[in-house]
């Protein structure tokens, strides 16, 4: 049974069309990735038990009003710190960014166990509080995309999420409750040990590895730069090629588009010669 040229030629160049085999499965919740996530859920369980209690005692201590500028102070230092960590990564590891935004979570927390505390301070805290929790989130998000395998990424982040949201969804409650109850000192208590926790875990976390990825420190300034123009073949495949042209050896490396050219030029060309990397060959 005669053999189609065709195939002869799939199976010379099964090296550079066969795709590249699965990546295997790893775990994500083990290791560092572990202690990262339980980092978060630290620090997330902090911030969100006294979210519902820092307006009350404003309102209560300070002028009418003082509720909504407390929560205004809270997510405003959280969009600084947001803002400000790809440039504090420039003087400090994220690692020992990471102790230190969970510590500014944890320490003011104590303001509110006072005896009926200024509402400028109160204010000053939970604006430290949010800086703080902003700084503690864009680290963490980053730690995570290095640590987590590669191909458990998405995973990885959407466990980031679940940790985030279970605390968000218990100990707002959790801060009413005691709150209710006159025992909103209690509430103040397990902000400050969930924060505190959360900087004992990180001092767990390894240290960034010389080849892990520089973190830009100019977002507004990358927002604003005009996006680099797209080249064939970068990026992506170009299959808009001519139809009986040459392989060369960089279209090679493609496998799919050199079969393609192959392919056409078998077609095409009646004397069967087929030029690829500078070699031809004659008809079988």
């Amino acid at each position: 049974m005669p053999v189609k040229l065709e195939d002869l030629i799939v199976r010379r160049y099964a090296s550079v069309i066969a795709p590249s085999p699965a990546a295997p499965t790893t775990r994500v919740l083990g290791g560092p990735t572990l202690v990262l996530l339980a980092a978060v859920a630290c620090f997330s369980s902090s911030f969100h038990t006294l979210l519902p209690v820092v307006p009350v005692l404003l309102e209560r201590g300070g002028p009418h009003g003082a509720a909504g500028a407390g929560t205004a102070a809270l997510f405003v230092g959280t969009a600084i710190g947001e803002l400000m960590t790809p440039w504090l990564l420039t003087f400090w590891s994220p690692k020992r960014l990471l102790i230190g935004g969970t510590l500014l979570v944890a320490v003011p927390s104590l303001v509110y166990l006072l005896p009926g505390p200024p509402t400028g301070l109160m204010l000053t805290a939970a604006a430290i509080r949010g800086f703080g929790t902003g700084a503690a989130i864009v680290v963490c998000i980053a730690l995570l995309a290095e640590l987590a395998p590669s191909n458990r990424r998405g995973r990885s982040i959407g466990y980031f999420g679940l940790a985030t949201g279970l605390t968000s969804i218990v100990f707002p409650s959790v801060g009413v409750t005691l709150l209710a109850t006159g025992h909103g000192g209690v509430a103040a208590v397990i902000a400050f040990l969930g924060g505190l926790g959360s900087a004992l875990l990180a001092l767990r976390l390894p240290e960034r590895s010389a080849a892990a990825p520089v973190f830009a420190t100019n977002i507004l300034g990358g927002a604003r730069r005009p996006p680099e123009p797209s080249t064939p073949g970068r990026g992506r495949r170009d299959h808009r090629h001519r139809p009986g042209g040459p392989c060369s050896s960089q279209q090679s490396d493609r496998g799919i588009d050199c079969r393609d050219r192959l392919r056409d030029r078998i077609r095409n060309d009646s004397d069967g010669v087929l030029p690829c990397h500078g070699r031809t060959r004659e008809p079988l």
